[in-house]
């Protein structure tokens, strides 16, 4: 596998500003995202591992506070997806 999927954080306020919503700015953090929400999924440690049927955190090179959530075998487009979008049950808003 490639390791390449929907980029994940351990929490938003490790992100650089451009990925911050503006909404959230405190005058500290940069915050410059437009028209964007943050969300969380699931609760427990950041570590790698199964996230749903067909998917898995796998942690970018070097780092254990950002990730990707990737296919756990080849499978085309349209179905990764699907995959994504079945977890958005899980899906909170965390803007706190």
């Amino acid at each position: 596998m490639n390791r390449k999927g929907s980029s994940v954080s351990k929490g938003w306020r490790d992100l650089p500003g451009h990925l911050i919503p503006e909404h959230l700015d405190d005058g500290f953090n940069g915050a410059a995202g437009k028209g964007m929400r943050v969300f969380a999924h699931a609760t427990g440690m950041f570590v790698e591992g199964p996230v749903s049927v067909g998917l898995e955190l796998l942690h970018k090179a070097g780092s254990t506070e950002s990730g990707v959530v990737a296919p756990t075998a080849s499978v085309l487009l349209n179905q990764y997806q699907y995959d994504l979008a079945a977890t958005r049950g899980g899906w909170v808003i965390d803007e706190s």
